[in-house]
């Protein structure tokens, strides 16, 4: 599937909706304004993340997802990403969690942080802009990440 979004075609190809959480490697995080998450975007790629790292989505990115996954029955992010996590048997549904905050005008960041060092980079980045919701998708497991309050 083609997105229109540039900033969704950042996400690395390398991660596969095969993985039990996809996409894996990342930190997702909403922000309360597109400002915040602009800001968030900026501290990151002085801390050495790239452009290919860092993806901005807005509410209308997510929400189109969601749209064109109730269309495509599961060919889009949204609907990978709910398929595993349904998949799993996770009744918090961290899909749905996102759709809402989208809803209520949300503006997401994802970052490419596969090893840990990168992920504490990335934590530190983001709490002081009280990030909603922000995890880690690895392998077998969703870290929440605003439970941290110090060093991973």
């Amino acid at each position: 599937m083609s997105h229109s979004n540039s900033e969704l075609n950042k996400l690395k190809h390398g991660d596969q909706p095969t993985d039990v959480f996809y996409p894996r490697g990342y930190v997702i995080a909403g922000f309360e304004t597109p400002d915040q998450a602009e800001q968030v975007r900026g501290l990151l790629w002085q801390q050495g993340f790239t452009d290919e790292q860092v993806i901005v989505l807005k509410p209308a990115d997510i929400l189109t997802e969601r749209r064109q996954q109730k269309q495509e029955e599961g060919e889009s992010i949204v609907g990978k990403l709910q398929a595993f996590f349904s998949n799993m048997g996770d009744d918090s549904n961290y899909v749905e969690q996102y759709v809402d905050l989208a809803h209520k005008g949300d503006t997401f960041v994802l970052v490419n942080a596969p090893e840990e060092a990168d992920t504490e980079r990335v934590r530190l980045v983001m709490v002081p802009f009280n990030p909603h919701r922000p995890r880690k998708y690895d392998l077998t497991v969703v870290k929440d990440l605003s439970l941290k309050e110090s060093g991973m």
